[in-house]
């Protein structure tokens, strides 16, 4: 119980995502990944051809931290993906389909305003990565190596751009896992990447054409809930007690205090 509105407990597994692990005493944005992807195919998230982003400034973005847009009358949290922790854009990508999905939500007078007027059901979060666009992506189209998990363009077979996608003459965001870095590689530049406790099978750059990365908006991803990490281990609660003081009675969006 946090003031007058009752607050749910939920178990979850650990997880070491590629920026480590939840923080006690901590406020995170969750995706429900499960549900979503029960209802919709990964592609449905995915930006493809990612966005160019020429210009952060003309998007507001924050290169640390989140920062917030308004669209088509809803409030959205735009995320920057530090390149740190997740070089590369599938990285990102595979955590969400291996099911773990959450950014932290920083709890201060700055983001009071924008918190309160995230909308259940309607907000999302938009991710942006600095690796997300490939200036030379025809020739990685050109060399392109099959991936057993990976058709040659995420979008559907229906779609009239995919000819264009195939041909190389637009970048298509499949080609990201044609450039996948600091992964052990094999033949044929096939590439086993780890990204905490995440694996995938991926490519590796080419060794005579260095990708020619810029930032793009390449996926965005429903705001289901947001957690408040208790961890049993750590005896002080007040972390966890200020949080939920912080959230209750301003953010609309669900709110659970997790294990982990």
């Amino acid at each position: 119980m946090a003031g007058s509105r009752t607050i749910a407990r939920k178990l979850v597994s650990a997880y070491t995502a590629g920026c480590g692990t939840r923080l006690h005493g901590h406020a995170y944005l969750v995706t429900n990944v499960k549900k979503q992807l029960e209802r919709y195919p990964f592609g449905y998230f995915v930006n493809d051809p990612p966005i160019l982003i020429e210009d952060p400034s003309a998007w507001g973005l924050a290169s640390i931290g989140l920062s917030y847009m308004f669209k088509d009358g809803v409030w959205h949290v735009k995320d920057w993906i530090g390149a740190d922790n997740y070089p590369n854009f599938a990285d990102i990508a595979e955590e969400f389909i291996n099911g773990y999905a959450s950014s932290l939500l920083p709890l201060n007078d700055g983001s009071k305003e924008h918190i309160s007027l995230l909308t259940p059901g309607k907000s999302r979060r938009l991710l942006f990565h600095p690796h997300g666009w490939i200036d030379n992506f025809a020739e990685y189209r050109q060399n392109w190596v099959p991936l057993a998990r990976w058709d040659e363009c995420i979008l559907p077979d229906s779609d009239f751009r995919r000819p264009d996608h195939l041909a190389g003459k637009e970048m298509c965001a499949s080609l990201l896992w044609q450039v996948v870095e600091k992964g052990k590689v094999g033949e044929n530049r096939q590439t086993m990447r780890k990204v905490g406790e995440c694996e995938y099978w991926a490519v590796a750059p080419m060794a005579d054409v260095k990708p020619l990365y810029r930032l793009a908006f390449n996926m965005w991803l429903p705001i289901d809930e947001v957690h408040v990490i208790d961890n049993e281990e750590i005896k002080d609660k007040s972390k966890v007690a200020d949080a939920l003081n912080f959230l209750v009675g301003l953010c609309s969006v669900p709110i659970f205090v997790t294990n982990r």
